[in-house]
């Protein structure tokens, strides 16, 4: 919390460095808070189904923009990269991908044109042995908030289906699709996790969002079954 908190208070910055658990603390905040105002926004029927968004989910995501994007600039900064490669989301399939994994990436360890490592005040009195045990702390910390993360985003499917904001062939075809490829990011993320708790937490959250995808899939294809079978009945 401390970490969302403090991010929203430098909205205005632009020029400094911020660390990988400074930024994906940030976005597991900023998910979680978008997808409870997205079920209330659901729950009192405030959904604008062209915009995927509702009233309150909408109000919000304009609130955060300008501190989600500064952020986002200060971890490019703090890999070493130019803010502009924020630009790279905007490149179809592989500016994400690319941009996702400048994000990803450890602090450069050296002072840089950007500033100090955010992380050198905390280990400045710190041995070696100290430093790397924090550093793998650090990285099981971001691989269980990325799993979280792709758990709280597979929430919005149903939401999104009962609101009809994709087309029911269209979902059926995407969820199995979908939910290889979620497999595979499950599988290589928990397998880096060198904690037991948070390696059986992944494999928790895993098994979660497996249950909820195969209950949607086999709805959508039971859905898309009944409305063929009413064409039928009807010719």
């Amino acid at each position: 919390m401390n970490w969302y908190v403090k991010a929203l208070k430098q909205y205005t910055d632009f020029e400094s460095r911020a660390s990988r658990e400074a930024y994906w603390t940030f976005i597991l905040m900023n998910s979680t808070i978008s997808i409870i105002l997205l079920i209330l926004d659901f729950a009192i029927g405030s959904i604008v189904p062209m915009m995927g968004l509702g009233i309150l989910s909408g109000l919000y995501s304009l609130a955060v923009f300008v501190p989600s994007l500064a952020i986002a600039v200060r971890r490019l900064h703090d890999v070493g990269k130019s803010g502009w490669f924020v630009l790279l989301v905007f490149l179809p399939i592989i500016g994400g991908i690319w941009l996702v994994i400048l994000l990803l990436m450890k602090s450069k360890e050296e002072v840089n044109e950007y500033g100090e490592n955010p992380k050198v005040a905390l280990f400045q009195n710190s041995s070696f042995a100290e430093i790397e045990k924090e550093e793998i702390k650090e990285r099981d910390i971001l691989l269980i908030t990325l799993i979280i993360i792709i758990f709280l985003q597979g929430i919005i499917w149903p939401i999104a289906i009962s609101q009809q904001w994709y087309d029911h062939i269209f979902y059926t075809s995407w969820g199995g699709i979908s939910s290889i490829v979620t497999a595979l990011i499950f599988v290589l993320l928990i397998k880096q996790i060198k904690n037991l708790k948070l390696r059986n937490l992944g494999l928790v959250f895993a098994i979660l969002i497996y249950l909820m995808r195969y209950i949607e899939l086999i709805g959508g294809i039971l859905n898309e079954g009944f409305y063929l079978s009413s064409l039928f009945i009807k010719s």
